[in-house]
């Protein structure tokens, strides 16, 4: 950590960087509670922003807080992996590749949320490593119940955690109940895994209800799925299935893109540019939807975003076969989009394989009866990990492209775990071959009868 430290501070990584989102954080920290929770940003972040602001004005801070916050996220990973039962070397695996992963995008310089959301799902994880050891402490659960709800706060793409946590606190109390032939109490457990993830979510939703009149997390669903909406329409379906209400809105947006030049991303044929799809997003939603709304129902961002809301759903029911195609194509561009851009992705993997056809060569048979013998403890921990790290990605990827592309920005933090698995994966075959070797030394240095 201190050498990543070193080698950011010298290359000049760590000059904070402002994008188009990082004035909505700032504008968001500074209203007051009531106008936060009508915007479309939610309030952990500008919460942040407003901590930092009196003594830090221009933010240069923030990405020494979010690299640091990261390194802490790692600490505690490993600590709680160890507490979970795998052996130092195998928990120096599972944190190395969480933090060789967390900078290959660099999103740490930025004020914005992808960086510290993904470093705050790192620390749910790491207490759920926790309670699946100590059910009955009541410290880990705290910790579950508050770093989930930060999570989420920060960033609403991390929402799929509130039913993705309860399965992996599940799957660990499994695998490490499962390696030692304990009973599972399964039971209890679930059940305060549901309540520490659900409520807390319910009651804020409920208070925002209460507040501004809109039930959810943010006032933001609308206007990032109306990114694919705009997409699917066209003329026939303005005149003849659209129903009335959603006319004029339907055909401001479509006038919007015509008099810009924008042509549809579907060619016909099944064939999708979705290239083009992320290039046009941003203009998509904010340059052409918004506006069309805001001049049709004002600037009120709730009711814009539940109108949005509406309107999308509508469109794409209308027209489900298209959208459908859209998920098609963009799980696999998600997949290979992680492999292209995750340069510890290759690097891990590479190595990985490397070790393993070596491995296959030289000491086949040896190996395999090494294999046999590998302790439980770490084939527990490599499934736990195989399974947080597919599931993870999945589900993050899943209510990614259900409103939005699969752009690097957001595929990257969903595959967080994968280097870690690689990691465990080359240490196996590490393992395996240093195994091979010692058997044919004393083979070479063993007596014959």
């Amino acid at each position: 950590m201190s050498v990543v430290l070193i080698i950011c501070t010298a290359c000049g990584l760590m000059e904070v960087k402002l994008s188009n989102d990082s004035w909505n954080y700032i504008a968001a920290s500074q209203m007051s509670p009531t106008e936060v929770l009508g915007c479309i940003r939610t309030i952990g972040y500008p919460l942040l922003l407003k901590v930092v602001s009196p003594w830090s004005p221009d933010y240069r801070v923030i990405p020494w807080i979010q690299v640091l916050g990261l390194f802490f996220a790692v600490f505690f990973l490993d600590s709680t992996v160890r507490r979970w039962g795998a052996s130092p070397w195998r928990a120096f695996a599972v944190s190395t590749g969480v933090l060789y992963a967390a900078f290959q995008n660099c999103a740490f310089r930025y004020v914005g949320t992808d960086f510290p959301a993904m470093v705050m799902a790192i620390v749910t994880t790491s207490f759920l490593f926790w309670v699946s050891v100590s059910p009955k402490r009541i410290l880990p659960w705290i910790g579950l119940t508050v770093s989930l709800a930060c999570t989420y706060h920060i960033r609403p793409a991390y929402l799929f955690l509130v039913a993705l946590a309860p399965c992996l606190g599940i799957l660990f109390l499994f695998f490490r109940a499962d390696r030692a032939g304990n009973p599972i109490p399964w039971e209890r457990f679930s059940l305060a895994l549901c309540g520490v993830s659900i409520l807390p979510y319910l009651g804020w939703c409920l208070l925002r209800l209460l507040v501004v009149g809109h039930f959810g997390l943010v006032s933001f669903g609308g206007i990032a799925v109306v990114g694919i909406a705009v997409e699917l329409l066209d003329r026939e379906m303005i005149e003849t299935k659209l129903p009335q209400q959603w006319k004029p809105l339907a055909t401001a947006i479509l006038q919007q893109r015509e008099s810009r030049g924008i042509q549809s991303v579907f060619r016909g044929g099944g064939v999708i540019k979705l290239r083009q799809w992320e290039l046009l997003y941003n203009n998509n939603v904010h340059r052409v939807a918004c506006r069309a709304a805001c001049r049709l129902y004002g600037d009120d961002r709730v009711i814009v975003n539940r109108r949005l809301s509406d309107f999308s759903k509508t469109v794409i029911r209308l027209n489900k076969g298209k959208y459908f195609l859209f998920l098609i194509y963009s799980l696999p561009r998600a997949v290979l989009r992680l492999v292209y851009c995750g340069w510890a992705v290759k690097l891990f993997g590479a190595l990985a394989a490397l070790l393993f056809a070596a491995r296959v060569c030289m000491f086949r048979r040896r190996s395999l009866e090494a294999d046999r013998e590998e302790h439980p403890e770490d084939r527990s921990l490599f499934f736990a990990m195989f399974w947080l790290a597919v599931l993870f990605f999945l589900a993050k990827t899943f209510l990614v492209i259900l409103v939005v592309s699969a752009i690097s920005r957001y595929i990257l933090p969903a595959g967080v775990f994968v280097p870690s698995v690689l990691l465990l994966w080359l240490f196996h075959e590490a393992r395996l071959i240093r195994i091979g070797w010692r058997s044919i030394n004393m083979c070479e240095t063993s007596v014959p009868c």
